[in-house]
């Protein structure tokens, strides 16, 4: 589902922001300038358009690209 807000993201290397650009039930897209390897452990903190309610996820870097990575939701 097309997406824009704006998330704070932690790999065990780096912080920064993004913008989510797409989500679904297994993951979303986060668009960056920075570089992410794929397999890394990354946590992400957002709030839902139209709500102050913060969600707190934690997925792997499933694919980055130029524009940003591709996250999937780990649940455990």
């Amino acid at each position: 589902m097309p997406y824009g807000a704006a998330a704070i993201y932690k790999t065990a290397s780096i912080g920064a922001a993004g913008t989510i650009r797409d989500i679904s039930a297994d993951g979303m897209f986060i668009e960056t300038p920075l570089a992410h390897e794929v397999g890394d452990q990354i946590t992400i903190a957002f709030n839902f358009r139209n709500s102050n309610h913060q969600m707190n996820l934690k997925g792997e870097i499933a694919r980055s690209t130029d524009t940003g990575i591709g996250v999937q939701f780990l649940w455990n």
